[in-house]
């Protein structure tokens, strides 16, 4: 009885520690902007409306690193306010910002089972934005809850081949097992500790031919809230993709309780602060490149603007 009290307890504590209004989220709105390439490869950046700063903080993060190399798509899921648009601007004077709808292949819509998937699953129209987009450039796409710590070597040199790249969640169980048995029908290895979030697709990396023989005869009874991340396990294994190191490219629970102590971040390049521990993005990860990569800058751009 006392050990289900701890556990509810601290899923409590956990929930509320997410959703507080963090100051600090605010502080990304007085970095200097950054300006990104023209190129064939992009990185996608996907929020809703109540984490579009978090989507700024990751946007700055991985351009840091990475804007000699990539263009820049910032998706919104719904219509962009004005604010949303000159916050964007300030910062990525020539990076896109686009609503989620704008960017689907309306020739998937015509597909059956996928049309059924893009309006009835939470994540349908995830998918089919990363299944569009990668039809016409390569994609970095990231969640708006992954930081980077420091220089992603593994993506950077891989930036302009075709090799699909993915973090791996140790033990992680959330797949779709119908999707797999449709996978195993097709005699199509899974990979199953496959985290969707942080993704390098090459241009047509993904099979659309593929898809529609995935979701052949999927219906909103078969629905399972994994199902857009088994896809893509399923896809990204077929096309030969490769897991990022495990202890650099960090996804996983540790921290999510309050008794438990956060991850050494020495050695971490990026992590992925899913859902149970996302309050540490704010008490660890935000501090962190707030006092590794913010404040040089900072005093760099004011230097020059004196000058």
């Amino acid at each position: 009885m006392l050990k289900n009290a701890k556990f509810i307890l601290g899923r409590r504590i956990a929930q509320i520690q997410r959703n507080l209004p963090y100051p600090i989220k605010q502080k990304i709105l007085k970095m200097p902007p950054i300006k990104t390439k023209h190129s064939n490869t992009y990185l996608v950046v996907l929020v809703q409306h109540k984490t579009f700063l978090e989507g700024l903080w990751t946007t700055w993060n991985w351009l840091y690193f990475l804007k000699e190399y990539l263009g820049l798509i910032f998706v919104i899921d719904g219509e962009i306010t004005e604010k949303e648009r000159s916050q964007f601007i300030k910062l990525f004077p020539e990076g896109e910002i686009v609503s989620l709808s704008s960017q689907i292949n309306d020739e998937f819509l015509s597909d059956k089972s996928l049309n059924k998937f893009y309006k009835n699953h939470k994540f349908g129209k995830v998918f089919l934005l990363k299944l569009s987009l990668q039809q016409k450039f390569n994609i970095l796409f990231s969640d708006p809850d992954i930081l980077v710590f420091s220089d992603p070597v593994e993506i950077r040199e891989n930036l302009h081949f075709e090799q699909g790249l993915y973090c791996t969640e140790p033990g992680c169980s959330s797949f779709d097992p119908w999707i797999f048995n449709r996978a195993k029908d097709l005699n199509i290895k899974t990979i199953r500790d496959f985290n969707s979030g942080l993704l390098y697709i090459p241009q047509n990396y993904l099979s659309t031919d593929l898809c529609h023989e995935l979701m052949k005869g999927w219906t909103v009874a078969e629905y399972h809230h994994f199902t857009e991340q088994t896809l893509l396990d399923v896809m990204m294994s077929a096309s030969g993709a490769k897991a990022l190191p495990l202890n650099e490219y960090v996804v996983n629970s540790q921290g999510m309780w309050f008794w438990q102590a956060d991850i050494d971040y020495t050695q971490v390049k990026a992590r992925h602060f899913v859902g149970n521990v996302r309050h540490h993005m704010y008490l660890s990860g935000y501090p962190i490149i707030e006092r590794t990569l913010f404040r040089g800058i900072l005093n760099e751009y004011k230097k020059s603007a004196q000058n």
